[in-house]
């Protein structure tokens, strides 16, 4: 029998023996308060820490069980705030009372408890590779609550997402964007090396794990939907929309070259800002009129969305021109719509990307201030005047002077004028590209409409 529960005020103090619970092991403190509706766990009117045991006396054995489960320890964990939640269940910032260590607890719904299995069941697999080499989320212990599914994480900082909303969807540099890149292709080697596919990577799931002490190193998270690439069947639809593979939306055979396609869009998304393709895209549609007149012309294509070539003028530090170039270059191969053309998380690390030499963080920051304002550092000439007499040399350089300085406010102002003029072609660019994704396959389905309407 579990050891009875106790209060557990604010201070520290323990209170009387509470009310004996239910004969389940636990391991989480209530968030205190009566039901709270936002919990989802059934809290109690006041903290309370419940004690817990090794077993789950309640939980009858499944065919879905996994055989050797990640071991289970001992401990309470006090749920200080919810910093999560999907269709899953929550994600809850916890402390451990024993240690004092902060930890993720990810708190699965009833309804969803097979969910919860399945990624127990991968973490089994995934607990051989070492978390930090390979840039995955360090697996701490699971436990059941109260029939909840618990699976303690080790915390970690912010997701790319939420990184990305705080800095208003800027661009990442590229030797950033570098650094990213990767970190995740290690991940995808690893679990390659283990036969997983990840099957749900996306900015939700690749977290910072302290972008103020070591920044822009990342990790994956969440294997609920993570399977051996032989289990993934055809037709399975998997993956957000708008990080979704070709094959995925065909129904072709799958494998773990979708997660491939999804982190080179991420990283295109992280280098422009935005989804290259559209969010919403009316496939269907497409699908429909391809299929009854054919694919359309080539040039009616360029002009729809941005090209590759469109990408490489995006970035405005022409001084990394070459960098960007073999960027985009590795960004070609990694969202290739054939995934036997895609290329592997071996070949893609070996990409020169990756091999050329990378300048510091420093220098990079310091060449794109240069680039940024290239008149303002650049000193102006001084010429040598020939000494005539003591007074006809001091008259020269004053009006010297005054010429270099009407001749540098001018370059400045020239300077200024080319670059907002080159912005702003850039974004007409983009509002056009973006616009005619969207209102081209509308437009089309228009007309085929009344077409239609015309002829019946």
């Amino acid at each position: 029998q579990p050891t009875p529960a106790r209060v557990l005020f604010p201070d520290g103090r323990r209170g009387p023996p509470a009310p004996r619970a239910e004969a389940t092991p636990a391991g989480l403190t209530a968030p205190g308060g009566s039901k709270n509706p936002s919990c989802g766990l059934g809290c109690r009117r006041r903290r309370t820490v419940v004690r817990r045991t090794h077993g789950t006396p309640h939980a009858r054995p499944r065919a879905s069980e996994p055989q050797n489960p990640p071991q289970c320890y001992s401990a309470q964990y006090l749920v200080e705030k919810f910093i999560g939640e999907g269709s899953f269940g929550k994600v809850a910032k916890c402390r451990n009372l024993s240690t004092n260590q902060e930890v993720a607890v990810k708190i699965s719904k009833p309804t969803r408890r097979d969910a919860g299995l399945d990624e127990i069941s991968a973490l089994a697999k995934i607990t051989k590779l070492d978390a930090d080499k390979y840039g995955l989320i360090k697996f701490i212990e699971r436990f059941e609550y109260r029939h909840h599914i618990c699976i303690v994480y080790e915390l970690l900082d912010q997701s790319l997402l939420d990184f990305m909303k705080a800095r208003k969807h800027r661009p990442l540099l590229i030797h950033e964007i570098r650094s990213i890149a990767r970190q995740l292709l290690i991940s995808l080697k690893g679990l390659k090396e283990i036969n997983m596919a990840h099957c749900d990577i996306k900015p939700d799931n690749i977290m910072l794990v302290n972008h103020a002490s070591e920044p822009f190193r990342v990790k994956l998270i969440d294997f609920g939907l993570t399977k051996k690439p032989e289990d993934i069947e055809p037709g399975t639809t998997m993956q957000n929309i708008q990080y979704r593979a070709p094959e995925v939306i065909l129904g072709l055979p799958l494998d773990e070259r979708v997660d491939m396609w999804t982190v080179g869009y991420v990283l295109a998304w992280l280098y422009t800002g935005f989804h290259i393709h559209p969010a919403d895209s009316e496939y269907i549609v497409i699908r429909a009129l391809t299929m009854r007149q054919g694919m359309p012309d080539q040039e009616l294509l360029d002009q729809a969305c941005m090209s590759f070539d469109d990408l490489i003028q995006f970035y405005q530090d022409k001084t990394k021109i070459r960098e960007v170039e073999m960027f985009i270059n590795l960004l070609r191969q990694m969202i290739e719509i054939d995934p036997n053309k895609r290329i592997t998380p071996e070949e893609a690390l070996k990409h020169s990307f990756f091999t050329m030499e990378q300048p510091s963080a420093d220098s990079e920051k310091s060449n794109s201030q240069e680039s940024a304002s290239p008149e303002v550092h650049q000193q102006p000439k001084t010429t040598t005047v020939p000494q005539e007499t003591a007074a006809a040399p001091q008259e020269k350089t004053v009006k010297e002077d005054v010429l270099q300085q009407q001749e540098a406010t001018k370059r400045n102002s020239q300077a200024v004028t080319s670059d907002s003029c080159q912005s702003s072609t850039v974004v007409f660019s983009y509002v056009n590209s973006t616009l005619s994704c969207y209102l081209l396959p509308s437009f089309i389905s228009l007309l085929v409409f009344l077409l239609l309407k015309f002829i019946y």
